[in-house]
């Protein structure tokens, strides 16, 4: 989960600005705070006039966007075509020419180096580099056990256990993909950051992400950056104790840190058993024993 060298903006086209995608394994882990964190503190601007600022889910189908192109390849590795071109060349073309008018398009009339879009799932976080060679990742992890407990109280989830089940599987999806040899194409354009340091320590966080950005520290104050609202906390409830999806300000006993802990034995018991590995592989604990 490191991060190695910081690279420098769109080199293509320098007057579109690439994107920083947050991607998180599941709801209720985040993004929406970490996107207003960047927005607010200088790192990224939004797009301008594209309507799904909040959540884009571009990687979440682009799966079929590959399919597509592996398709085209199929079909045309049966004409015989002048070199240097290949099928396989050609549809990576057609691939690249898609995710390039889906950058285009979020980030037109954006006057920053950087646009940020976010999406809560980690679905085919894999195919980013074949979509959008150019765009940077950030990889917003949650205690798993503080964002199943925030999906069931949200409405989210039916029950624990399907929260659960969710949140290893895309938890084991990122994972993956730091791993695997077959995304060492992504390496030093991923950065992790957890979501409780973004909260401690919000000046700190939005730090760390101008220098993986490669951009210059800061000579601002942040000082505002401590009193951003909550998003959309579980814990703002209508009259009938319903979740209400508000923007509510900061208030002094504001913790969204460690809310599992009022768990019953069967609810801990089932994490372990479910999702204990990835807790423990991301670093929340280092046993089982907790």
């Amino acid at each position: 989960m490191s991060v190695t060298t910081s690279r420098q903006p769109n080199n293509e086209d320098p007057a579109r600005s690439d994107i920083v995608f947050i991607i998180s394994p599941t709801t209720r882990s985040g993004t929406t705070y970490l996107r207003h964190l960047l927005v607010q503190g200088g790192a990224c601007g939004e797009p301008n006039g594209w309507p799904y600022v909040y959540e884009d889910w571009l990687l979440h189908g682009s799966n079929h966007l590959i399919d597509y192109c592996n398709t085209l390849e199929k079909r045309w590795s049966f004409l015989h075509v002048p070199e240097p071109h290949t099928a396989r060349q050609s549809a990576d073309d057609i691939l690249r020419l898609l995710g390039g008018a889906l950058e285009s398009r979020i980030s037109a009339n954006c006057d920053e180096k950087y646009v940020v879009v976010k999406t809560p799932s980690s679905e085919n976080v894999q195919n980013i580099a074949s979509l959008f060679p150019t765009g940077r990742l950030i990889l917003l992890i949650r205690d798993g056990r503080d964002a199943c407990q925030s999906n069931v109280r949200s409405g989210f989830s039916k029950n624990h256990l399907t929260a659960i089940r969710h949140w290893a599987e895309r938890a084991q999806t990122l994972l993956n993909f730091d791993s695997n040899v077959d995304f060492a194409t992504t390496r030093g354009k991923h950065l992790w950051i957890r979501y409780e340091d973004s909260v401690v320590d919000p000046v700190g966080t939005l730090g760390r992400v101008k220098e993986f950005l490669g951009l210059p520290a800061d000579s601002m104050p942040l000082d505002h950056l401590g009193e951003l609202p909550i998003y959309g906390s579980s814990e703002v409830r209508d009259d009938n104790d319903h979740f209400v999806r508000k923007v509510k300000p900061k208030t002094e006993n504001f913790n969204p840190i460690g809310r599992w802990r009022n768990w019953p034995d069967e609810w801990v018991n089932d994490f372990k058993k479910l999702a204990g590995k990835q807790l423990v592989q991301l670093g929340y604990e280092t046993t089982d024993d907790w």
